[in-house]
């Protein structure tokens, strides 16, 4: 970048070399930014005018410059945008780029390229001329001023286009470092403080604001031991079991990330795959087709809150990949969710293995297949009618828990008839209350299937139910199966 307003900005290629950089988290809207391509990367290295990038880019080289920084990462300038094999490379790295940079330019009030960091932050900033000005001192700190104030209001909602996109996710909460330039004003965010602009205090963190999701992330996740040297962390963390703790804050993390927007479908484990390394760092576990291999009977106990309008077909089915983002969020896993509403979890499947097919050497990344093998009680729920006093099909489909994956999935949903669905046994639980609708106190849930037509051992996920122990009753026998 250069120290001066006057040097022209180049493509630098590090070729392994250390130094310092910081990161920009923008959103690139409906407006293509300047890129980094094959035919132009010669040119690139030469020199980069200011003239020809747009606000958000010449801002971001302002601040980096202001800060001090040589080096500025930008995706868009920084990945060949026309080289499947550098991007899928580049992708591999980008959560390391973000974790390891000095500081997080991120340009929440910028909609897209053209609309710079500086002239869209303080846009929702109050109009201190209808405030009240009282004057302020303090000799012992040796402060003078004025106070603002006003009779009390709702402020206006930050405008923040970087919390509805996918990929700006791990850019929030992978650096130890990030400045927020909002329509309020800026933010400074670290592991161990929250400060904003138009307040004269840092917030600090308790762990009582365990899903401040990208705090915590930084606190847990992001240690370079298994505890921080601080006694706050020490306080609050020292009797954590952190598997037990990553878990948590990973199934809060997916819940955020399927809320978010993503142009590109196949993107979805890449975008992710940042926070998924760290979450293997720490605990070890094998992470296959966005699910964890130790944990894998909690994994596949999740649900849609707000159901999908449809699958994509080319992923696992027992998979939060294989249903569309931005449509829904994934709720925790039973064991998460009800844990303090459940006396017993009693796993009723043994995971027998998981074939993942691999797009790329990346284990974060992309598949093109996966198959999940599971031996387990299966089969099919009987006539209610011959062992609860006649009830009928739709009375008893009304005592069951049905958590459906996605419309494209059923025909008719104001009525799921058992008879057409084939039930896996996944686990047991006891005092499952608090569910609407609520259930009987003994429950099985289990994964609802259909069959493939391919073999009679191969079945598609459609949905998850919570079946009453009263209706298991049917015709169940541990069979081996594929769920693809």
């Amino acid at each position: 970048m250069g120290s001066g307003s006057s040097v022209v900005p180049v493509l630098f290629e590090s070729q392994g070399r250390l130094g310092e950089w910081i990161t920009l988290s923008h959103c690139w809207g409906n407006v293509q930014p300047v890129t980094l391509t094959t035919s132009n990367i010669n040119a690139r290295r030469a020199g980069i005018p200011l003239d020809t990038l747009s606000p958000l880019f010449r801002d971001a080289v302002v601040i980096t410059r202001g800060l001090g920084y040589r080096y500025l990462w930008i995706d868009s300038l920084c990945i060949l945008q026309d080289s499947h094999e550098d991007w899928t490379s580049e992708a591999a790295d980008m959560g390391y780029i973000f974790k390891h940079s000095s500081l997080t330019i991120a340009a929440q009030a910028s909609q897209d390229c053209h609309d710079g960091i500086l002239s869209s932050s303080n846009r929702d900033w109050p109009d201190l001329s209808k405030w009240i000005s009282l004057p302020c001192h303090s000799s012992n700190r040796r402060l003078s001023g004025k106070v603002y104030v006003q009779r009390s209001s709702k402020a206006p909602q930050v405008r923040n286009f970087l919390r509805n996109r996918a990929w700006t996710l791990q850019e929030e909460i992978l650096p130890a470092r990030v400045v927020d330039w909002n329509s309020r004003g800026l933010q400074w965010r670290c592991r161990s403080a929250h400060y904003d602009e138009d307040l004269s205090y840092g917030r600090g963190l308790e762990y009582r604001d365990l899903y401040n999701i990208a705090q915590i992330f930084k606190r847990v996740c992001l240690s370079r031991s298994a505890f921080d040297d601080s006694r706050l962390t020490q306080r609050s963390f020292h009797s954590l079991n952190l598997s037990k703790e990553a878990m948590r804050i990973w199934y809060n993390i997916l819940s955020n990330y399927m809320s978010r927007a993503i142009t590109h479908h196949a993107d979805r484990l890449p975008a992710l795959s940042g926070v998924a390394r760290e979450i293997a760092r720490l605990t070890g576990y094998r992470y296959l087709a966005g699910l964890w291999k130790e944990d894998m009977i909690s994994c596949l106990l999740w649900s849609t809150s707000d159901m999908p309008a449809r699958r994509l077909e080319s992923n696992p089915s027992w998979s939060w990949i294989s249903i569309e983002i931005d449509t829904s969020s994934i709720s925790p896993t039973e064991r998460t969710s009800f844990s303090s509403r459940s006396s017993v979890f009693k796993p009723l499947i043994e995971i027998l293995g998981v074939n993942v097919q691999l797009a790329s050497e990346d284990t974060f990344g992309q598949i093109k297949s996966a198959r999940l093998h599971i031996r387990g009680l299966i089969g099919f729920l009987p006539n209610p009618g011959s062992f609860l006093g006649g009830l009928s099909w739709e009375e008893a489909s009304k005592k069951i828990n049905w958590k459906m994956d996605c419309f494209s999935d059923f025909e008719d949903l104001d009525f799921l008839d058992p008879n057409d669905f084939t039930f896996l046994q996944v686990s047991h639980t006891i005092t499952a209350a608090g569910l609407d609708p609520p259930i009987e106190a003994e429950a099985v849930i289990c994964l609802v299937l259909t069959p493939t037509g391919d073999n009679d051992v191969e079945f598609n996920r459609v949905g998850l139910a919570y079946v009453p122990q009263s209706l298991m009753r049917g015709r169940f026998v541990v069979k081996n199966i594929a769920i693809v």
